[in-house]
């Protein structure tokens, strides 16, 4: 198991239930592939620095989670087919940050 960042900018147009919901389906792809989340930091909505895909804001999520050395390349194939995730990045992670619990 490696530790990875997920960072993504959803969709604005989204309303908060739509975002939980999509949050909870981004986890359940983490886990589902046999990862581990040990945070998500929800920074909000923020004004982009130019418009992608005629959006001018998006809602900033974190995951930090461990997965399998293959599951990063699973998981950029799901992200790409959903429309609601404007732009992601997943970087490798010298180590997990502690939870806020």
């Amino acid at each position: 198991m490696r530790d990875y960042e997920i960072a993504t900018i959803l969709n604005s147009d989204l309303d908060e239930s739509g975002q939980a919901a999509l949050i909870e389906v981004i986890e359940s792809w983490i886990s589902g592939l046999g990862g581990d989340v040990a945070r998500v930091d929800n920074w909000g909505r923020r004004k982009l620095a130019y418009p992608i895909k005629r959006k001018y804001e998006g809602c900033y999520v974190f995951w930090y989670a461990s997965l399998p050395p293959t599951t990063p390349a699973e998981i950029e194939r799901e992200m790409r087919l959903n429309e609601d995730i404007l732009r992601f990045m997943i970087t490798r992670a010298e180590l997990l940050l502690p939870s806020k619990e």
